[in-house]
């Protein structure tokens, strides 16, 4: 089986090394006048062609990988969300189990209602009685 992953590193890789073939031409072939008339055009093509060339495969590659690598997130997304469907619906068949034994068929009982105690209000000031105040 063919690992598309590595396909598309060796590819990146590859685009690379044409961009430094490229920048080396330009360096010791071009720039230092070492290539005169027809053999500078060709140089010049030649550099033209390697970029090309090397953004084609570094610019594909890149995108391709990344598709490949969210795809691969999404399955795993997707197997997990099944994953905790499957344990949720077992969990939830055992309740019914339980219930089932215990003659309920899964209601539950009503909750009584407890009354709520009534806590006295503080008085206000004005509210208040004055106290009689006694002078010793």
């Amino acid at each position: 089986m063919r690992n598309e992953k590595l396909s598309y590193v060796i590819r990146i890789a590859a685009g690379a090394y044409l961009i430094y073939l490229s920048v080396k031409l330009i360096r010791e072939g071009i720039l230092t006048g070492d290539m005169q008339g027809k053999n500078m055009a060709l140089g010049i093509g030649a550099c033209i062609l390697f970029f090309g060339a090397a953004g084609y495969f570094i610019v594909s590659s890149l995108i391709k990988l990344a598709k490949l690598l969210t795809a691969g997130q999404s399955q795993e997304e997707a197997e997990a969300t099944e994953e905790i469907e499957e344990a949720t619906a077992e969990i939830e068949n055992t309740a019914e189990e339980n219930a089932a034994e215990e003659g309920t068929d899964g209601e539950e009982a009503p909750e009584e209602e407890t009354p709520e105690e009534e806590t006295p209000e503080e008085e206000t000031p004005e509210e208040a009685e004055p106290e009689e105040k006694t002078e010793s």
